[in-house]
């Protein structure tokens, strides 16, 4: 949200560029991106990320960074910059104009996206297959492994499981938003 507001509200002369950063990972493969995560993080001891959920964490957040970003901006560029003209007039500063205007306002855009990143990262295998230890299995490589392993009962198992999660979350979202269209 907050790489959204920049690219839409500010002028800044950098704004061209994190916008191409910001949509950089689409053009990397999640393999290689896992790979540089892989070489960047395995040889630093004084932040140890290397075998730990946290360096999965970064590859999610790195791989589907654009995907917020992009709902994010389509959603502030309907949001009428007087709305946050009259907050600051008003004596809010930034992080409560955001908190108490722009969130509220753009919440089903990003519960939309985060319903979206959501699905995606369940079936994230690439990037996971390379960063997961025994100790941090997700999954998409359970099921990975379970599908080389032949074991095809508990393979289909797992997978209605996965549509089980999936579908209770998208009932949660779709159910949310009915409430909230009824009020």
């Amino acid at each position: 949200m907050v790489i959204g507001w920049v690219l839409v509200r500010t002028r800044h002369a950098v704004r061209p560029l994190l916008d191409q950063l910001s949509t950089v990972p689409l053009a990397i493969p999640s393999m290689v991106l896992a790979l540089g995560l892989l070489w960047t993080w395995v040889g630093v001891r004084l932040v140890p990320v290397y075998g730990t959920m946290w360096i999965l964490l970064l590859a999610y957040v790195a791989h589907f960074l654009p995907f917020g970003v992009r709902a994010s901006t389509s959603a502030l560029r309907q949001l009428h910059p007087e709305l946050e003209d009259a907050a600051r007039v008003a004596g809010a500063d930034w992080l409560t104009m955001m908190r108490r205007i722009v969130v509220p306002l753009t919440r089903p855009t990003l519960v939309a996206a985060w319903t979206l990143v959501f699905i995606l990262a369940l079936q994230e295998v690439s990037s996971s297959i390379l960063l997961y230890t025994s100790r941090t299995v997700v999954l998409s490589v359970a099921m990975f492994d379970l599908w080389e392993a032949g074991n095809l009962s508990a393979l289909a198992a797992l997978g209605v499981v996965q549509l089980a999660i999936t579908f209770l979350l998208l009932s949660v979202v779709l159910r949310t938003r009915y409430r909230q269209a009824l009020l």
